[in-house]
């Protein structure tokens, strides 16, 4: 949990291979939505914010969420500061 202001820099998102089906992933923090994004089975989406200059930013206490669509097996890694 975030106790801060979270800094979103990088995200990526890497549907498993053996999913059956594709799934629409949303990245949110905390209420608003910042990336919608679907995948196929062994798909990879990635998202540099800006190589470390640059970051998407929430409120303080705003939690980094990822919701997904179907019950698919999704790989997530972020990195994120909480300042």
């Amino acid at each position: 949990s975030i106790t801060n202001s979270p800094r979103l820099y990088y995200v990526s998102l890497s549907a498993n291979g053996a999913n059956s089906a594709d799934v629409t992933v949303i990245v949110r923090i905390g209420a608003t939505a910042k990336y919608k994004v679907s995948l196929k089975a062994g798909s990879i989406w990635a998202r540099n914010v800006g190589a470390g200059r640059s970051y998407i930013t929430g409120s303080a206490g705003d939690d980094i969420i990822v919701n997904l669509s179907a019950a698919q097996t999704v790989h997530v890694s972020v990195e994120y500061a909480d300042v």
